[in-house]
């Protein structure tokens, strides 16, 4: 199957931030397992011209409650993949963050965007996510008061005019 990032060493962050993996002219014979995601952060596909999962122009990715799926419909019923996956239209666009604080409390984070949860598991003392854009994020350290001082990681070189996202502790 296809896997983004097929390099990258399992709970790690050497992935590259906020990226996406294209695909194209693929071709399959008898291959059910089209899609390898081993975690829910590693990483989400353009499909840009429907060979991956015959939806043109179309983002795959792991699914998690982040998503409202009206935009993004699970797909893991029609093709195989290792984790459960969901397809986005091209107008839902997301992207891969992550979030480091100063005052070691790596805890599990809970993630709220428009009333959907996800627990964002702690990795190596940071955390990553993909999440959709043009969104409020609430962050929730779940720790006795949220960290005075934190930051998150993600290049706006990716970004396409207009994107962004908003975080609120």
């Amino acid at each position: 199957g296809y896997e983004p990032q097929a390099w990258a060493e399992r709970n790690s962050f050497c992935f590259p931030w906020g990226w996406s993996a294209v695909s194209r002219g693929l071709k399959w014979t008898d291959s059910p397992n089209r899609i390898k995601f081993r975690f829910v952060m590693h990483g989400h596909l353009y499909d840009e011209d429907g060979s991956l999962t015959g939806s043109a122009d179309t983002q795959v990715l792991p699914k998690t409650d982040l998503y409202d799926p009206s935009h993004c419909p699970d797909i893991t019923s029609s093709i195989e993949t290792l984790r459960p996956a969901i397809v986005c239209d091209s107008d839902y666009k997301v992207r891969r963050m992550g979030i480091a604080t100063q005052n070691r409390i790596y805890k599990d984070q809970i993630w709220t965007i428009e009333g959907r949860q996800e627990v964002v598991i702690v990795i190596k003392d940071s955390y990553s996510v993909i999440a959709p854009m043009k969104k409020k994020v609430d962050l929730d350290f779940q720790y006795v008061e949220n960290p005075e001082w934190w930051n998150w990681m993600v290049n706006d070189r990716f970004y396409e005019d207009g994107e962004w996202i908003q975080f609120h502790t």
